[in-house]
């Protein structure tokens, strides 16, 4: 979001904060030639780190970690390493920018075409949030040093900068009398020469006089990573936490605790402390599915990037759902710490192009549906018929909208600019493109829970206006709830629809636990909701200029829908008679005459010999009576 757009909402709100988008990122690509990653994190004002990873090679490679305090650009650390400072030179970061970094054409650790895929995880200086300190030993036992996150200290990694020695942590959930080693797999240990028993302050940190951390006239640099305790500053408010550093205990089983942060997490290092283990690193980029399996690398080894059922990733935290000793052991009651970086973004979208996209097939890109921003869920459709496949990131599952089938695993999500479906989608294929964001659009799993009913949090951030819900581990139907939907009478909160059938309005009792959704649950409390499976919710609703969920009444006659934008994307659906899911759609043609339709309930090739809809500067007409019975109701969303 544009700095000038949150000064705005930041003056509406009486306050407000910088973004996560603004202090951090992860970034995936395949080796090539030198390119600039625009993230518009400001790296040069304010200074960071970005950890480099090559992912995929068999045989493994290093860690570098690239960062503002060493000695100049190429300089870098090797986090699974005692070495010292090392210099790349045109093969390492070539500049810090005011909207992310450079990267040099590399070698096979950091950017080499042909070594495979990488990642870089972006971690911008701000207070409350990361600093990097440094300093000059100076040998001397109760030292402190100052730093400038403001809050907590939940985490620090100190470097030796030239000699080799460990990376020293400290970590608050095993204390100021202990430390870890980033670089190795040991249990914390214990030892005074390093932090002199005294945790850090919002103001500075103690040292001992150990060599790793203050031998006189050696230089060090330290990273300090916040803990936001209901104090943090960020998002429209100024209010919101955005990282967590915190610690549990296992308890051995698949279903094993949640652990809340109060937020939705998409960066997580965990670290066994009590017994000899790796640290296991996850994000949601490179996939933390939800009842599938995990995509971890360890900081502390070389090793490739492999994958396991570790947690699952909820509104308000994350889940043990595996007892890997990695992360839920119930043995020589284990003690976890964790840090965990909050998903983006917390502003609103300023533009629908930032959070929906169309892309035709015809290519064999890499990722083959471009759409410009991660893409949280996808909807593909054929012209020529086939089902109509519906995927997203969060369980990375794919189910349809025109049968009711389980789910199963199909294409990929682990990319910045789009997804892939499959290596080469034909020209046949449209594909619709979403991003989670506050107020527009969010996606929920959860586990059913019958009999009775339950809340399910959600991070919408406003009542959501329409849900799709689906049982993933079950033949089962889709249910949608839409505000407009009155089956019994305005104000009936029983009333649904059915996104594989062309039926109009039905009731089922319970079915949303006889109460409308808020900002921050839905209730389920019916066996088509909440049964004993696992689910999938999608959650939309309105944002001015963005997107539009209403209903409007049938005339006979053309009428005019006013959304205050012109739609690239239009679904409607006969609410109180029977008639298709229709979609229309810029790409294959929202025009003054027949319109290329598709129905999400039925896996026909498209029809295009109807004129059903026209455009119109803020809104759209409909001119055919299919769509347009005179006293009918029908519910719509479209998106700009």
């Amino acid at each position: 979001m544009s700095n000038i757009k949150k000064l705005m909402m930041s003056g509406a709100a009486g306050g407000g904060g910088l973004d996560v988008d603004d202090v951090f990122e992860t970034f995936l690509w395949t080796g090539q030639g030198s390119f600039s990653n625009t993230n518009n994190i400001d790296m040069s004002t304010e200074g960071g780190a970005v950890w480099i990873k090559n992912r995929t090679y068999a045989s493994g490679r290093d860690w570098r970690c690239f960062s503002t305090g060493l000695t100049s650009l190429g300089h870098h650390l090797i986090q699974n390493s005692t070495s010292g400072e090392q210099n790349l030179g045109s093969q390492g970061i070539q500049s810090f920018n005011t909207d992310g970094w450079t990267l040099g054409s590399g070698n096979s650790e950091t950017n080499a075409s042909g070594w495979g895929d990488y990642a870089a995880w972006t971690f911008r200086k701000a207070p409350k949030f990361f600093d990097i300190v440094r300093y000059t030993g100076n040998g001397t036992s109760g030292r402190t040093v100052s730093h400038n996150l403001g809050c907590d200290v939940g985490c620090i990694m100190i470097k030796d900068i030239n000699n080799a020695n460990s990376w020293v942590t400290y970590h608050r959930g095993v204390g100021a009398t202990k430390y870890l080693e980033l670089n190795g797999d040991s249990s914390s240990l214990t030892a005074s020469w390093m932090f002199n028993n005294t945790d850090p302050t919002s103001s500075v940190f103690t040292l001992g006089n150990n060599v790793a951390v203050n031998y006189s006239g050696r230089e060090y640099v330290a990273y300090l990573f916040a803990h936001n305790d209901g104090d943090g500053e960020f998002g429209p408010d100024g209010d919101a936490d955005i990282i967590k550093c915190g610690s549990y205990t296992g308890n051995g089983i698949a279903n094993g605790p949640e652990i809340d942060l109060g937020f939705e997490p998409q960066w997580v290092l965990i670290k066994k402390t009590n017994l000899s283990s790796d640290w296991v690193l996850m994000d949601s980029m490179r996939g933390i599915t939800t009842g599938g399996y995990d995509a971890f690398l360890r900081p502390n080894l070389q090793s490739t990037e492999v994958s396991d059922e570790l947690i699952t990733l909820q509104p308000t935290g994350f889940k043990l759902a595996s007892n890997s000793s990695r992360v839920n052991s119930s043995a020589a009651s284990p003690n976890y710490i964790y840090i965990a970086i909050r998903r983006g973004s917390l502003f609103p979208p300023e533009s629908a192009s930032d959070v929906f996209a169309i892309d035709q097939g015809g290519g064999s890109s890499n990722p083959a549906l471009v759409s410009g921003f991660p893409v949280d869920m996808a909807i593909r459709n054929y012209t020529t018929g086939n089902n109509h496949d519906i995927a997203n990131r969060l369980s990375g599952g794919r189910m349809y909208t025109d049968i009711t089938n389980a789910e199963d695993t199909y294409g990929s999500f682990d990319y910045n600019n789009g997804y892939q479906f499959h290596s080469s989608p034909t020209t046949a294929e449209y594909h619709y493109m979403w991003k989670r964001a506050p107020g527009y659009f969010d996606v929920v799993a959860y586990e059913g829970a019958y009999p009775g009913s339950q809340d399910i949090s959600h991070n919408l951030g406003v009542a959501p206006e329409m849900m799709w819900v689906k049982a993933r581990n079950a033949s089962a139907g889709w249910k949608v709830y839409h505000k407009d939907l009155n089956y019994q009478g305005a104000g009936d909160t029983s009333s649904l629809l059915f996104l594989e059938a062309n039926y109009d309005q039905d009731s089922s009792t319970n079915i949303w636990g006889t109460t409308s959704p808020t900002d921050t649950v839905f209730t389920v409390g019916n066996p088509n909701t909440n049964n004993n499976y696992s689910y999938i919710a999608y959650l939309f609703a309105s944002l001015d200029g963005i997107s539009k969920v209403g209903s409007y009444v049938g005339t006979g006659t053309t009428q005019t829908i006013d959304l205050g934008f012109a739609p690239r994307f239009f679904l409607t659906k006969g609410a109180t008679q029977n008639g298709p899911w229709y979609v229309v759609d810029t790409e294959r043609g929202i025009v003054a005459g027949n319109d290329p339709l598709l129905a999400l309930e039925d896996g026909s090739a498209q029809l295009t010999s109807y004129d059903v809809v026209d455009p119109i500067a803020n809104g759209i007409q409909i001119v055919n009576s299919s769509l347009n019975d005179n006293g009918q109701t029908y519910i719509f969303y479209a998106i700009a």
